[in-house]
């Protein structure tokens, strides 16, 4: 059946992903976000953009690790959708999270700060009325060019192990979600294989022909101590995706 689905934050990396899949399956997809002039926190043009929908989902953003800066937009965010999707009757939302964003919001290191913020995103969706769903996923592949705009990130991420997952198949899983609705919070999805985020971003500029001495040295020396950190894997029952960190890697060499 044809639905009619609002994407909001849908003209980023993983909100294209999702706009792609839909419109591929034949339905009906409105991309909302700041460059297609819907500002989530104005209410009335909110309600306004929401008007005949099916079904919302939530893949905002903020790009912050302070926890009053993140804690602040996702709180304030949520509450404007959830009054929009109540003006309008909105049937189901789904709102993408992020693995261990609970526990993460006390132990989550340099990013406990976003994940406080994604903490109370979950808490204002699940105590509201209108049927919901959180879909909670790993960092996604594309992690890595992100974080590269400014050279290596900080020793702190490069330690953490990673289970980085695929946006077209976290795509095409929240569009099975709109076409058979599963309540609540879901199992977390996560990729196929652990991986440091040491060694991710050797192979990816290795890959991408812009590894230097300097940088292969220091990586290789944080994979060598292996004194990697754990918080951003699943630490439960989980469904592990099918295409791997270096699968997606070379789709993009390759295409480019």
């Amino acid at each position: 059946m044809k639905m009619k689905i609002a994407v909001l934050g849908g003209d980023g990396t993983i909100g294209r992903k999702i706009v792609s899949e839909a419109q591929k399956r034949g339905h009906e997809v409105h991309s909302l976000s700041l460059s297609t002039g819907v500002d989530v926190m104005n209410l009335e043009l909110l309600t306004e953009s929401l008007k005949n929908i099916d079904t919302v989902i939530d893949v905002l953003s903020i790009l912050t690790a302070d926890k009053e800066t993140a804690t602040k937009f996702f709180t304030n965010s949520s509450n404007n959708i959830i009054l929009a999707e109540k003006a309008n009757s909105i049937k189901h939302h789904i709102t993408l999270s992020i693995v261990n964003a609970l526990t993460n919001a006390e132990e989550g290191g340099h990013y406990k700060g976003y994940y406080a913020g994604k903490k109370a995103q979950e808490e204002v969706i699940s105590s509201n009325t209108i049927p919901w769903t959180i879909f909670r996923a790993t960092q996604f592949n594309e992690f890595v060019p992100q974080n590269l705009n400014n050279g290596l990130p900080e020793e702190a991420l490069l330690n953490m192990m990673m289970q980085p997952d695929d946006t077209s198949e976290v795509a095409s899983e929240l569009i099975d979600l709109v076409e058979n609705p599963v309540f609540g919070i879901l199992p977390d999805f996560a990729g196929p294989d652990k991986i440091s985020f040491a060694e991710m971003n050797l192979i990816y500029l290795e890959a991408t022909n812009q590894l230097n001495s300097e940088d292969e040295i220091y990586l290789r020396k944080i994979i060598d101590k292996k004194e990697f950190t754990d918080v951003l894997t699943p630490k439960t029952n989980y469904k592990a995706g099918k295409i791997k960190f270096t699968d997606w890697l070379k789709n993009e060499t390759t295409n480019k």
